[in-house]
């Protein structure tokens, strides 16, 4: 694999020498190269991706001949939409600046002459930026590319009932439950969200079925952790149906008792608990050393409060009806 590339753009060789001096004396997990024109700029920027490295933040001045700042910071973005834009300005060239704000994405416009420490720190947070978003872009890859899998199998086939309907897409109270579980697995040690997610996959795998209300719980998993290696372990697990063994996982009460109403809202978003879900979530209560009494009450309300919003959905129906 390639370098990281922040490309730095002007058209006097004293300001690319200050960059070049002041960027690339830093070991920050980049590589800068400099063009002294926005035609050079496109040419290098082209010839180095070409090489296997990644184009992850430009720095560019305004005012040059040929090319102005905004105009090669838009052609970049057309070709490179992920690299962070940085422009340079020494005059208050408002118009520049709006126009690569809406047609470039810019980072930030910085004026001339800059603070060296700022734009150091700007330079870095901006390949920081650049490298989330390139982890991001590559869960949602990892979760398209499982959809997809999915699509001609068990992922399809809870759609092709139309009694199955409401399995497959999250009602408003299935996403209330979606946002509620992603808020406390992001709270939980590493330890834990292991656990908490081999549990959710397992709940979600026990029926060899994957349906898109599911999927919701898959995204914040995978989507928690930034290292591909973990993502990309959660979506094998999907794909390949996989009903983790669950080890004994010692912690407070209050948090087994957290765990368990967490697990119990994807039945809810569900408006369903099957037989052998409620055996899975029989067993993962018992791994967390609950009694037997305690799991059979989670049950018991997890039941209840899916009844329940079967009835308001009845009753809602109902009054449609009547209004039509």
């Amino acid at each position: 694999m390639g370098n990281r590339i922040v490309l730095c753009i002007d058209d006097e060789d004293t300001v690319l020498s200050s960059l070049e001096m002041e960027l690339g004396g830093h070991q920050d997990g980049y590589q800068v190269e400099v063009a002294q024109s926005g035609e050079d700029a496109l040419e290098l920027a082209q010839a180095l991706v070409e090489e296997g490295h990644e184009l992850a933040l430009v720095v560019a001045d305004y005012i040059m001949p040929g090319m102005k700042g905004d105009e090669v910071l838009i052609a970049l973005h057309k070709q490179y939409p992920q690299a962070v834009k940085i422009l340079l300005t020494g005059q208050a060239q408002l118009e520049g600046v709006t126009k690569a704000i809406n047609e470039a994405r810019l980072y930030r416009y910085m004026a001339k002459p800059w603070e060296k420490e700022d734009l150091r720190l700007t330079v870095q947070q901006g390949v920081e930026k650049f490298k989330l978003d390139h982890k991001l872009a590559e869960q949602e890859q990892l979760i398209q590319r499982l959809n997809e899998s999915l699509a001609d199998g068990t992922g399809e086939e809870a759609t092709a009932d139309p009694n199955k309907a409401l399995e497959n897409r999250l009602s408003e109270q299935g996403q209330f439950e979606v946002l509620l579980f992603g808020r406390f697995f992001r709270s939980l040690s590493i330890e834990q969200k292991e656990w908490v997610g081999r549990a959710t996959i397992g709940l979600i795998c026990t029926d060899k079925k994957v349906t898109k209300g599911e999927m919701a719980f898959v995204e914040v998993i995978v989507k928690d952790d930034l290292r591909k290696e973990v993502a990309g372990k959660w979506v094998d697990m999907v794909k390949a149906q996989e009903v983790p063994v669950l080890d004994n996982l010692n912690t407070s009460p209050d948090l087994r008792f957290e765990i368990m109403l967490q697990l119990s809202k994807l039945f809810i978003a569900q408006h369903q608990i099957r037989p052998d879900e409620e055996r899975y979530y029989y067993q993962a209560g018992k791994r967390l050393g609950l009694d037997e009494t305690v799991i059979i009450e989670f049950i018991k309300d997890t039941k209840l409060m899916i009844q329940k919003l079967f009835n308001e959905r009845k009753i809602r129906n109902l009054i449609t009806q009547k209004k039509s």
